[in-house]
């Protein structure tokens, strides 16, 4: 979506093995994180980074 509105995309993700439950929750979150980039900025860049998790 981020593409097709013309937004470079600077995706950095370090993650293992995860849960459905979690994949879930990091897709709601992603979405909406998407969701207001679109809505409410005049972004032509967007960096997203997960670095890896200290605990488990």
């Amino acid at each position: 979506m981020l593409h097709a509105a013309d937004v470079e995309v600077q995706l950095r993700v370090v993650a293992g093995p995860a849960d459905r439950q979690v994949e879930s929750v990091l897709a709601a979150v992603l979405g909406e994180a998407v969701t207001n980039v679109l809505r409410h900025s005049k972004a032509t860049c967007c960096a997203m980074n997960s670095p890896p998790s200290a605990t488990r």
